[in-house]
């Protein structure tokens, strides 16, 4: 094709070509070979965006799975399922969840599960790692527990010692070994130290006052009520060790106290959160006050404790104890 008369207006100003005088307008392989070019240029682009962003976006659906296996654990312990919650967080932990608490959440999701083999192998991991997230006496007051379920009582004793140690004065720390101490029952001069241990804890504890919702118009009038209470717990610990030192009228003063307590916050707690599971502990208490019932040669009280006792779950054997 000649190449175009250049051509020019009545100004003398070059008039611009048409597109189909142009050289090689009939040429697409020009056109082809462009957005080939173009398409490894974006293919190179996103290479570099890949490599860069790669390692980031990786990271986020890591967190992402791991944060969602820990919240199904969470799930799976609410629905009674704590070996459902082990196996969720040794997921997590395969995704890469490196933090100690998780290692701790599994331990304990093992006690409840009655693998306390598994639990005390986590919980001797995170001694060794010795990582300052977790402070120790927050390891050793579970494998306290492990321990002396799984008849390790010298161990159990000197764990309790360590987070007492630690924290003089944590009520927990304090109750815990009281009530570690109770189960070794290993000399009258221990139990002893338990009982001022537990005295100590209900004396931090504070005595408080549980207001039932006296200003709230819509609560129940059977909880619109103020009651002068000292923590259950320790006093069913404290009531067991008097039962141990031969106490026995004042060991059923403190369960007889301790029940009462735990029942009236059982009803409490049903209304206000839709139900809640205090059978356990009710059991435990129920099975304290039988042996104190029975010490005081008090039979049919005893049998109709050691029965309710049995209802309620207690059940050595998986830490109901």
């Amino acid at each position: 094709m000649p190449p175009p008369v250049r051509q020019y207006d009545k100004l003398g100003f070059p008039i611009p070509p048409k597109w189909e005088e142009l050289p090689g307008r009939d040429t697409p392989v020009i056109k082809r070979e462009f957005r080939h070019k173009r398409r490894i240029l974006m293919l190179m682009v996103l290479a570099v965006f890949v490599a860069a962003a790669g390692p980031f976006l990786l990271d986020v659906v890591k967190d992402s799975v791991i944060g969602w296996r820990v919240q199904r654990a969470q799930e799976r312990l609410q629905a009674n399922d704590p070996q459902g919650a082990a196996d969720e967080l040794t997921s997590a932990i395969n995704w890469g969840g490196t933090h100690p608490a998780l290692y701790r959440y599994r331990a304990s999701a093992y006690e409840k599960a009655n693998n306390l083999q598994a639990s005390l192998n986590d919980l001797n991991y995170l001694i060794a790692l010795n990582d300052s997230q977790i402070p120790p006496e927050e390891i050793y007051v579970i494998r306290a527990w492990v321990q002396i379920r799984l008849g390790n009582v010298d161990v159990a004793c000197r764990d309790a010692d360590l987070c007492v140690d630690k924290q003089p004065n944590n009520a927990v720390y304090l109750n815990q070994r009281a009530y570690i101490r109770a189960l070794a029952n290993r000399n009258e001069q221990e139990l002893r130290e338990a009982l001022e241990d537990v005295e100590r804890a209900l004396e931090i504890s504070g005595q408080g006052f549980m207001n039932g919702g006296q200003d709230d118009p819509d609560f129940p009038p059977q909880f619109n009520m103020q009651v002068h209470q000292e923590n259950s717990a320790y006093l069913d610990t404290r009531g067991y060790l008097k039962h141990l030192l031969k106490d026995h009228t004042g060991a059923l003063e403190d369960l007889n106290k301790a029940i009462l307590q735990t029942e009236e916050e059982q009803r409490t707690i049903a209304f206000l959160r839709g139900g809640a599971d205090y059978d356990q502990a009710l059991a435990v208490m129920h099975y304290h006050r039988a042996l104190a019932y029975r010490a005081l040669d008090k039979q049919e009280e005893a049998k109709a404790d050691f029965q309710l006792a049995e209802e309620l779950g207690y059940d050595p054997a998986r830490g109901v104890m």
